[in-house]
């Protein structure tokens, strides 16, 4: 990911390997997902950061915005978190499951 020039990641806020990246339309925000489960939103121009927490325990596969929050996948966890970072809900698969994408058709 390249950062603005206005804005140089150090410490805490820096990014350690995306794993996914949606667009969020309806809060014009940019969802990053990264290796270590770590999820991360920025907003504006500038692409400040606005949020960042943990999602999973591995990496985040896939993202989808919904009118409650974002969905988050991992490996064997489907996550519904607030779009200020907290959790909603979080679904555990049995261990032998393994995710590897997400859809739905309704919002």
């Amino acid at each position: 990911m390249r950062y603005p020039p206005n804005h140089i990641p150090s410490g805490d806020d820096s990014i350690d390997g995306v794993s996914t990246i949606k667009f969020d339309d309806s809060h014009d925000l940019l969802w990053v997902g990264e290796k270590n489960g770590r999820l991360r939103s920025f907003q504006g121009a500038g692409l400040q950061m606005y949020t960042s927490s943990r999602a999973h325990f591995g990496p985040v596969l896939k993202i989808l915005n919904h009118k409650r929050g974002i969905l988050t996948l991992s490996t064997n966890v489907v996550r519904l978190g607030h779009r200020q970072g907290y959790t909603l809900y979080n679904v555990e698969f049995s261990v032998g499951t393994k995710f590897t994408s997400m859809t739905y058709t309704s919002n």
